[in-house]
């Protein structure tokens, strides 16, 4: 055997590292290995089965059409926890609802751990406001506002019913319970500045992509939202009984999901005008989202709950472009733009 002088050796080694970690960086402005930092991220959210532990969070590469499960596991060392209810990302920071595990996770933006803290019960969706953390419950109809920088609880609201959505909004933070909208102000948190009562219990709360709200409720009745101070315009009724909405805010196009169909909307000054439809491959849709800026729309199918589940990717129009297998139990997707 020949014998390469130790300098060599050196180079050799230099060039292999330098060749693995080209693989492991997605994108071309990574600043550390595995950090996920290419300037558009679409993560699925895998929520898993109950008292299992198979929660996750993958990424999809829609340049490659590629997926990749187990982000957190792999920067980790471990499972991320029980039941993974939603993900956010904000001020460079990711923020996983767990509730299952009953905790909230603080990871850096490459999905590697900070700190955690525990919930008050079953943890569902979160708001931030400044330095506060708004936090819903699955079954109690109150919303915990946590110190974003000591974890500690510092104060409950009481609401009519377990929250149904909760969003951060033009400075306010707007909790969807039964009927009732409500806008509180952070500055003043046991301050209600706004309550708006529907004819239905609220069924979808989505973004325009201007800064206004689209809401829906269970009679098929969609509302445009202009500010938390004002009220609410009606702009259309659906006429399929639908369970899951999205919109693309590119092409003002509003989507409605009913069985094996999705009708297609376009707005059109405060009316909703039918447009098309398409069917998908689905069998039984846990979540649907639509990713404005690439122009596709991401339906999750958990596979009866008990395999992992089939992502189908459609265009706007409704071509089939991607299909792909992911965690246990995907109920949706954090894209950032």
């Amino acid at each position: 055997m020949v014998k390469l002088p130790e300098y060599y050796c050196s180079v050799l080694l230099l060039i292999f590292s330098l060749f693995a970690c080209q693989r492991e960086v997605i994108g071309p402005q990574a600043s550390r290995p595995g950090e996920i930092s290419d300037s558009r991220r679409v993560l699925i959210i895998n929520e898993g089965n109950f008292q299992q532990g198979n929660a996750s969070i993958g990424y999809y590469n829609s340049l490659t059409n590629s997926y990749s499960g187990g982000i957190y596991a792999r920067q980790n060392g471990s499972p991320i926890g029980d039941v993974l209810e939603s993900v956010y990302y904000e001020n460079d920071k990711f923020y996983a609802i767990l509730n299952g595990s009953n905790r909230v996770l603080i990871c850096d933006s490459s999905c590697l751990f900070e700190r955690s803290f525990e919930a008050l019960g079953t943890p569902r969706y979160m708001a931030l406001a400044g330095d506060r953390i708004y936090l819903s419950d699955l079954y109690k109809s109150e919303i915990g506002i946590y110190d974003g920088r000591t974890l500690d609880l510092q104060q409950v609201l009481n609401i009519n019913k377990p929250a149904f959505a909760l969003k951060s909004w033009q400075d306010k933070i707007i909790v969807a319970a039964g009927k009732e909208l409500r806008v509180y102000d952070p500055q003043l948190p046991d301050s209600i500045k706004n309550t708006i009562s529907l004819p239905a219990a609220v069924k979808a709360i989505l973004d325009d992509g201007r800064s206004k709200l689209i809401i829906v409720d269970n009679n098929r009745n969609v509302y445009r939202w202009e500010s938390p101070q004002d009220s609410l315009i009606t702009i259309g009724t659906l006429s399929e009984n639908s369970n899951k909405f999205m919109i693309d805010y590119r092409h003002d196009e509003f989507y409605s999901l009913a069985g094996s169909e999705i009708f297609v909307y376009s707005f059109f000054a405060n009316s909703l005008v039918p447009e098309r439809s398409f069917t998908h491959a689905a069998t039984n849709v846990y979540g649907m989202t639509c990713d404005s800026i690439e122009e596709q729309l991401y339906i999750m199918d958990p596979e009866a709950f008990v395999a992992p589940s089939s992502i189908y990717i459609y265009d706007r129009l409704g071509a089939l472009k991607d299909q792909f297998s992911a965690g246990f139990i995907s109920n949706g997707t954090l894209i950032r733009d």
